[in-house]
């Protein structure tokens, strides 16, 4: 099953995942928000709450997210979970962003605040601070 977090607002849109996904979940409560948001805003963020998960059923939902016209707008994919089951989730993640460009960090439940922070984050106003910042000698 797939909801959507009341957290979410603008381009940073939150998912709790628990027990089964299925392909419908992906098509009905996925994919059409996301698309509503970069429509809108250009490029999304994305926080990913696992509770009590069991996966997917058999089927295509993550190949078709892999061939998503749309996957390079997502900037940013924060993964919440609870197990080491969903923690090895979030280094598939990471792999998945080093193959599109979409930085992915892994947080437990309790961090929750500091996921939606990170999702918060201006990049921009990060990447002038460094800019401006002189480096040790």
């Amino acid at each position: 099953m797939m909801q959507w977090m009341d957290d979410s607002s603008g381009k940073i849109i939150g998912f709790v995942a628990s027990e089964k996904l299925t392909d419908d979940d992906y098509a009905e409560y996925f994919i059409p928000p996301l698309e509503e948001a970069i429509d809108e805003y250009g490029d999304v963020r994305i926080l990913l709450k696992f509770e009590n998960f069991e996966g997917w059923t058999a089927g295509g939902a993550w190949e078709d997210l892999k061939l998503w016209p749309k996957l390079e707008t997502i900037e940013r994919i924060a993964v919440v979970g609870e197990t080491t089951v969903e923690e090895m989730f979030a280094w598939m993640g990471k792999i998945f962003g080093l193959l599109s460009g979409t930085e992915v960090r892994y947080f437990e439940q309790e961090q929750i605040v500091d996921a939606w922070d990170w999702l918060r984050e201006n990049p921009e106003e990060l990447y002038r601070e460094r800019e401006a910042t002189p480096a040790p000698r």
